[in-house]
């Protein structure tokens, strides 16, 4: 699958499809899965602890990545337009950037 995001216009990112899940085998969790629930990357290293606070720690972040880019696409617009309709535009992007937030955090 080939994504791309209009904050880095012409770039194109290859990857599976989104989001990704922790998958357990053999009763712990030990990979990572893609939407279609296919194991995409394995965690050998640690303690099955580690493994499976390394795996939730990878998910978040790339479940996040567009939600990231989008919220920094829309501040630096926000930017380049701080003289027109300041005060609606300021609370759809507070909202955005505060979900975004929460979801980086697993809130």
């Amino acid at each position: 699958m080939t994504t791309s995001n209009k904050f880095f216009e012409g770039i194109a990112t290859k990857h599976t499809p989104l989001p990704w899940y922790p998958m357990s085998f053999e009763g712990t969790i030990n990979y990572i899965a893609d939407s279609d629930g296919i194991g995409i990357f394995p965690a050998k290293t640690g303690t099955p602890e580690d493994r499976e606070a390394d795996i939730n720690f990878i998910i978040q972040a790339v479940n996040t990545y567009y939600g990231l880019l989008n919220a920094c696409e829309a501040a630096l617009d926000f930017t380049d337009m701080l003289d027109e309709e300041l005060a609606e535009e300021s609370v759809d992007i507070n909202v955005m950037l505060r979900n975004v937030l929460i979801r980086v955090r697993g809130e």
